[in-house]
């Protein structure tokens, strides 16, 4: 569903996926099914003001094993302010989630426009990743005892282009607890 009215444009959709995943390990086959429905309704107002509503849920299943689901419900609000040459972009975020505790996740980015040719950037932002159900059930690898993933991300960088030439730098820097990583037996 795509619809202009007035100033609003209004964007939504429904998905929904099912997977199989065959994997043979330590003598074993093990079966896997992921299904997955959900919507995405976003609202825009003269490009100035976005907000946004999620649904999503989750199955993952191990066949004659165990059956685990998710329920994730969010709603965003975003805005772009033009002051000057500089344009502030402030963003939040609140999601709900069956199997971890709410959480708010708050962005601000900044843009400098020094001259046509020159502009500096800057973004910070809380971040936060609930673990995959592979990272929490996986028969080899999984460990149903993993956190979400949470910490700030932040960067700073300056963009020159001239004509048909561009280059830019950026620095960041990602400060975060409970990292999740696959490692690979020798």
């Amino acid at each position: 569903f795509n619809k202009q009215i007035n100033d609003f444009n209004i964007k939504s959709f429904v998905y929904n996926s099912n997977a199989h995943r065959e994997v043979f390990s330590y003598g074993y086959w093990y079966n896997y099914y992921t299904t997955e429905y959900g919507a995405k309704s976003n609202v825009s107002y003269k490009n100035f003001l976005f907000a946004g509503l999620e649904y999503n849920e989750t199955t993952f299943e191990q066949k004659d094993s165990y059956k685990k689901n998710r329920v994730k419900t969010a709603g965003y609000v975003q805005s772009i302010l033009n002051i000057d040459n500089l344009t502030l972009i402030p963003a939040i975020r609140y999601e709900l989630s069956s199997d971890y505790n709410d959480v708010f996740t708050p962005a601000l980015s900044l843009i400098y426009k020094l001259s046509d040719e020159l502009k500096f950037s800057g973004n910070v932002s809380k971040v936060w990743n609930a673990p995959t159900f592979s990272d929490l059930y996986d028969t080899y690898a999984g460990n149903p005892d993993l956190k979400p993933e949470e910490g700030i991300s932040s960067d700073i960088g300056v963009e020159y282009s001239l004509n048909n030439f561009s280059v830019a730098l950026t620095c960041f820097n990602i400060n975060s607890k409970n990292l999740i990583t696959w490692v690979q037996d020798p």
